[in-house]
């Protein structure tokens, strides 16, 4: 299995390839430029590779949630690619990596989704997937739900929101957490979680890739004004 995977949902660029089980990164820290950095990134790996991109078998992409923009650039880079190699391809949750990264065990993966609230995810992982507890929502960091398994005794914390509003988190959550240094996805952990998937024939065509916001859930609503 060859499948190159990219991610520019946060502010993290990245781009990855994974032939036979070695993945090769190209990972930066940007507040922006995501579309000026991602392409270079692919091309750099291809070359090194000596590889062309209809010799892969699939391209991964972290779907969201995230910043709207580098979802959007993703999600359209990860498509014109597979348009012009009519490759598969699928996407992954970014919170699904954040997991990924920290595990294995129970993992809350948590996004800084600025204006005060987050985006989480609750995630079972071990060494073969990272299966999701409950369903990602985005919510004020007090909103967030409470550990659903009662005989669980801790939890290991992931991503960003976790440096702007740990103590509201922890609370929320019910148990203790151990707070991780995964803060950002990485286009690795998506090409690991994606491979088994693209392996099961899930990939599907450019066209129906979606990005996922999860932005039509209210964080806080504005109060009326007399």
């Amino acid at each position: 299995m060859k499948l190159l995977a990219i991610d520019t949902a946060t502010e993290a660029c990245s781009a990855a390839l994974l032939i036979n089980g070695t993945c090769t990164e190209r990972f930066q820290t940007m507040p922006r430029g995501h579309t000026q950095a991602l392409m270079p990134m692919v091309h750099a790996l291809l070359a090194e590779a000596d590889l062309d991109l209809r010799d892969l078998d699939g391209i991964a992409v972290g779907r969201g949630p995230g910043a709207f923009t580098g979802v959007r650039i993703g999600i359209a880079a990860a498509q014109g690619l597979a348009l012009g190699s009519g490759l598969p391809v699928i996407g992954i949750s970014n919170l699904a990596a954040l997991a990924w990264l920290a595990g294995p065990g129970p993992v809350t993966s948590v996004i800084d989704a600025r204006a005060g609230g987050v985006y989480a995810g609750y995630y079972a992982v071990d060494d073969a997937s990272a299966r999701p507890v409950l369903d990602e929502r985005v919510c004020a960091p007090e909103a967030i739900p409470h550990w659903p398994d009662e005989e669980q005794q801790a939890v290991i914390g992931a991503g960003t929101g976790w440096a702007v509003a740990a103590d509201a988190l922890q609370a929320a959550i019910g148990l203790p957490v151990k707070i991780s240094d995964v803060r950002l996805p990485t286009a690795t952990a998506i090409a690991q979680l994606a491979q088994p998937l693209l392996v099961a024939g899930e990939g599907g065509r450019a066209a129906d890739l979606q990005p996922v916001y999860l932005r039509d859930q209210v964080v806080h609503k504005p109060q009326a004004t007399k």
